[in-house]
C-alpha cells in the first residue's frame, strides 16, 4: 500500500494480519503459511531482498538456465528498458545444445530514436548495458528488433521462442 515495488523485508518469518506467514527459500520462491495450521505452500514467484524490501524478480517457470546459472528475464528486461532508444523489451530462453538454454531478447525502438541514433547504435548501446550491469550469462546471446512485443492468448509475454 506505499506504492514502492514489492514488501517490506520485515514480512518475512513474522505472523502478518489475519495470520498468514511469508518465507523465501533459497532459492528466492517465495512461499505463504495461511494459518499456523495450514503447511507452507509454493506461490512460483521468486523474490530479491534490496535494501529493506523483497521485490518481485519473475515467476519460477520464467527462469532461463544457462550453464547451471539461473538467469530472471525480468532483470535483464530492466536493463534493456533503461537504455535511450529501448521503448520495450522481451527476454527469453532459446534451447542450446552446449549450455542448455541461451538468453535471447527482442527489443522495441523509440519512435523518433533520439538524436544521432542508429538502430544499430542503440542495439550496441543495449548489449554494453548488459555486460557491464549484468552477470555474463544473463547477456543476451542474441538480440532482435521488433515493430512490437508479441504477447500470448491471456495477454502475457511467452519466455519460449515463437
Amino acid at each position: 500500500s506505499d506504492g514502492r515495488p514489492g514488501f517490506p523485508a520485515n514480512w518475512l518469518g513474522r505472523a502478518l494480519p489475519g495470520g498468514a506467514r511469508l518465507s523465501a527459500r533459497r532459492d528466492g520462491e517465495l512461499l505463504v503459511q495461511l494459518s499456523r495450521d495450514t503447511a507452507e505452500v509454493s506461490t512460483g514467484d521468486v523474490v530479491e531482498r534490496r535494501g529493506d524490501r523483497y521485490e518481485f524478480t519473475g515467476r519460477r517457470s520464467d527462469v532461463i538456465v544457462v550453464g547451471g546459472t539461473k538467469v530472471f528475464p525480468r532483470r535483464v528486461e530492466e536493463v534493456l528498458r533503461g537504455v535511450a532508444g529501448v521503448a520495450d523489451a522481451r527476454v527469453y530462453g532459446m534451447p542450446s545444445a552446449i549450455t542448455g538454454e541461451l538468453v535471447a531478447a527482442e527489443t522495441v525502438l523509440t519512435d523518433p530514436l533520439p538524436q544521432g541514433s542508429t538502430p544499430e547504435s542503440v542495439r550496441a548501446a543495449a548489449l554494453a548495458a548488459c555486460r557491464s550491469g549484468l552477470e555474463s550469462p544473463s547477456v543476451p546471446r542474441i538480440l532482435d528488433i521488433v515493430k512490437r512485443i508479441a504477447t500470448n492468448p491471456a495477454g502475457k509475454v511467452p519466455r519460449r521462442p515463437d
